[in-house]
């Protein structure tokens, strides 16, 4: 703005100028305290905060057929089918992080990744770190043996001196192992693989793990391993989650809704039908 050189113009021009600047003050203020701000307008473009806006990262063990797991250098099965819709629903783009099981709950509470997507069972400790959505997965837990064992499904027959267990670290199984059989020798793997193997060669009695694992080895592997099944007291059957960032309900609210409507419509039953080639369990309700 020029200024004149009369003394009254230059008066009325500076208190103008004065005006001006502390409209501007206030206006840089409200826009710095809505950027700081998850409830303001400067969020609605990442309404479900996401470490990267428009761009849902999830955390993932892709080694678990037919559930998650990597086929002609793809991501595939049933998580991935669900992360996919999820993704398309959202209209962000999908990254996965494939990583060992033990690194998902530790890398989602360093804000590595939105959510984690691998089976997660719910339990007290979890839920200190995590924050859970609605059951997306059933899981019955079992004892993989060699197909000729004729060891009956009973703790008195397992949970004893000179039983070789194996299973997967941090696992809901193993913990049902460690809580059935305290007796018996128990090893843990980082990945479910390596125990079914164990049991294979001969190396442990029984392999503690999820039926579906047990089954996946079975059809690669014909006439090696079958799975026990012990009263639900014993080996439980859990429905696993989606696991956010603790306290990001924004995120938590639409998973929720997304597993509901899929559930409802039939849909979670159908995509389980084809991955799993078995039918889905009665889920808890929504």
């Amino acid at each position: 703005m020029k200024i004149r050189s009369q003394a009254s113009t230059r008066g009325r021009r500076g208190a103008v100028a004065l005006m001006i600047a502390a409209a501007l003050t206030a206006t840089a203020a409200c826009g710095s305290s809505s950027g700081n701000d998850s409830s303001s307008s400067g969020s609605s473009s990442n309404p479900y905060h996401l470490i990267k806006p428009g761009t849902l990262t999830v955390g993932i063990n892709l080694v678990d057929k037919p559930e998650r797991y990597i086929e002609n250098g793809k991501p595939a099965g049933y998580d991935v089918t669900l992360l996919n819709d999820l993704a398309q629903q959202m209209g962000v783009k999908l990254e996965l992080k494939n990583l060992d099981f033990n690194g998902l709950i530790p890398g989602l509470q360093a804000k590595s990744f939105d959510m984690v997507s691998n089976g997660l069972g719910v339990t007290p400790e979890r839920e200190k770190v995590v924050t859970f959505t609605q059951a997306y997965d059933p899981y019955q837990i079992v004892m993989a043996v060699p197909a000729n064992s004729t060891t009956p499904a009973t703790v008195e027959a397992w949970n004893k001196p000179g039983v070789k267990l194996v299973g997967e670290q941090g696992s809901i199984a193993a913990a049902a192992a460690a809580k059935s059989f305290p007796k018996a020798t128990f090893k843990a793997y980082a990945s479910n693989n390596s125990p079914l193997l164990d049991v294979a060669s001969g190396r442990a009695d029984g392999a503690v793990l999820e039926s579906y694992l047990v089954v996946a080895y079975s059809q690669e592997h014909p006439s090696q391993l079958k799975a026990l099944r012990f009263p639900s007291d014993i080996l439980p059957t859990y429905f696993a989650a989606w696991a956010v960032q603790k306290g990001n309900t924004a995120l938590q609210q639409y998973l929720n809704q997304f597993l509901c409507t899929k559930q409802k419509s039939g849909e979670l039953a159908k995509i389980y039908q084809q991955q799993e080639h078995a039918p889905m369990p009665k889920m808890p309700a929504c």
